[in-house]
């Protein structure tokens, strides 16, 4: 059943969202022709409209941001001071009253597809941010609850990870079971313990994830990672590693110490090639050319 209709005064209704307004609004929406946030009533009568300066963008999203158990709502347009249609985020309150903005680099989302702007706890403290992203290559987190100063925080952080595990081998690339790897990073300038794990019978540790970058609107902080081993019978060995993609990053450990006699082989120098030492050849004249191996 048809039960109302909303004639929308320039057939350029972009964005639908329900909520729980003030004047017993349900449902919001967006005219970018008119530039116009509207809210209407379970009959379809209009509660109340905001512009929205100029907008042409999709991004709409709903939720409580002053914890009054109302939604209220964010909505794109663009800056008073510069923009491209949609560079700004424009708070109103579940009576209409536009309590703050904030803006961006660039148009938040596309012009050709909406979910750009968001609401949720993103910090954990039971109270709602918003969430928008950037044609500046930027995601934003604005902690927004103090609705009598409108004031806004971007606490924003992209936060960049991915996995790492080590292959400890030797110098015959033979892996190295039961081997002590330890991970440090060093963002802060000096090294700072990630994780540490010993090798299976395939030389492998676990996986481990570990940050390649954190980037927030102001700056870009990059991170190494100093992977060291050490088993006995082995000399201790370390390397500094980027990890921009999942990875498994070799780690040699070249031989030190002495080998059991049962990993251990005698080889003898024929013209250029070394081979296994027969009996015969183990005499004194012959030590030069001797070497012990292992296996």
């Amino acid at each position: 059943f048809n039960l109302w209709n909303f004639t929308d005064p320039t057939n350029s209704i972009t964005e639908i969202r329900f909520g729980n307004f003030s004047n017993n609004g349900i449902i919001a929406f967006v005219d970018i022709g008119l530039d116009t946030l509207f809210v209407l009533n379970a009959s379809g009568n209009q509660s109340w409209n905001a512009s929205l300066n100029t907008s042409d963008g999709l991004s709409l999203a709903v939720g409580d941001l002053d914890n009054d158990a109302k939604d209220d709502i964010v909505a794109c347009a663009s800056s008073p001071t510069g923009g491209t249609g949609c560079n700004m985020v424009m708070m109103f309150n579940n009576s209409g009253s536009n309590l703050w903005n904030y803006t961006v680099g660039d148009d938040i989302g596309s012009t050709y597809a909406d979910g750009a702007l968001e609401i949720a706890d993103i910090d954990g403290d039971g109270k709602n941010d918003v969430i928008a992203a950037s044609q500046d290559n930027y995601g934003y987190v604005l902690k927004a609850q103090n609705t009598t100063t409108g004031s806004v925080h971007d606490i924003s952080n992209l936060t960049v990870m991915w996995y790492l595990r080590v292959n400890a081998k030797d110098k015959d690339n033979g892996n190295i079971a039961g081997a002590a790897i330890n991970s440090s990073q060093n963002s802060t300038g000096s090294w700072v313990n990630e994780w540490t794990d010993d090798t299976d019978s395939n030389g492998l540790t676990g996986w481990f994830s570990v940050i390649d970058y954190i980037q927030n609107a102001t700056a870009k902080t990059n991170y190494s990672h100093n992977v060291s081993g050490n088993k006995t019978n082995y000399q201790d060995n370390s390397t500094v590693i980027d990890v921009p993609e999942s990875m498994t990053a070799a780690l040699m450990l070249p031989y030190g110490g002495t080998f059991p006699p049962a990993a251990r082989k005698i080889e003898c120098q024929n013209g250029t090639d070394w081979v296994d030492c027969p009996a015969c050849c183990r005499s004194p004249g012959r030590q030069s050319s001797v070497q012990f191996v292992r296996f």
